[in-house]
């Protein structure tokens, strides 16, 4: 079963905090959320270079993208020209095509073709391909040409995201293969270690007066005498 971001999220800060948390410990869980994102960004961009594809585990899906239709403007003036277009989330633009696993209606029985914005340009003077539901992505936005309906109002992406929190909440399913995930604690875990030098906490009262670093000769600040 797939870990969720908060158990993987917990387990990085636990081992960190060596499993003794007080009322003192700086790290926060959304640093940690964050850098789990990173380090999964990370990591696919490496599997995707040695094996030239992915794991189904790293695709998220999103099937609530509103269609939208944009009229062009110049100078003030209607263009007559209408584009459809929908605004996804950014893709990790290292995995090229195979960032998008599928593209198109929500019941997930029409996929779109993609093209790159030349093939979308003149797609209309192809024998086989004129009438094919057909989109290209520019940035963050898909333009659509040929939908299967007229009252087509949504559309579904399953891709791998470059930071699909918005659409993954702590107890969701973290998008990363299980395989991974062992990897991506092992060097979250460096990389907060690398940066933090925590000392005892003398008193659990919630007061933020844990000494960060050792003294100079090496030596953890005496605890002052409670008589």
């Amino acid at each position: 079963m797939a870990k969720t971001l908060a158990e993987i999220g917990y387990s990085i800060r636990n081992q960190v905090i060596g499993y003794f948390g007080t009322d003192d410990t700086r790290i926060s869980i959304e640093f940690v959320y964050d850098k789990a994102w990173d380090i999964r960004s990370m990591l696919l961009k490496e599997e995707y270079r040695k094996f030239k594809k992915l794991n189904d585990q790293d695709y998220t899906s999103e099937c609530c993208l509103e269609i939208c239709c944009d009229d062009t403007v110049c100078d003030g003036e209607d263009s007559l020209h209408s584009q459809f277009y929908v605004t996804i989330p950014k893709l990790e633009a290292s995995l090229n095509y195979d960032g998008v696993k599928y593209f198109g209606t929500v019941d997930k029985k029409t996929p779109f073709r993609r093209a790159n914005y030349g093939g979308y340009l003149y797609s209309d003077y192809s024998t086989f391909t004129k009438k094919a539901p057909t989109y290209t992505l520019v940035d963050d936005k898909a333009y659509l040409k040929n939908l299967p309906t007229d009252t087509m109002q949504y559309i579904c992406v399953i891709g791998v995201f470059e930071d699909p929190r918005d659409h993954c909440a702590p107890n969701d399913p973290f998008p990363l293969a299980r395989h991974l995930v062992h990897k991506l604690e092992l060097l979250a875990i460096q990389q907060i270690m690398s940066t933090l030098q925590i000392g005892p906490d003398a008193y659990n009262n919630a007061r933020d007066d844990a000494p960060m670093t050792l003294h100079p000769n090496n030596t953890q600040p005496k605890v002052p005498n409670s008589g």
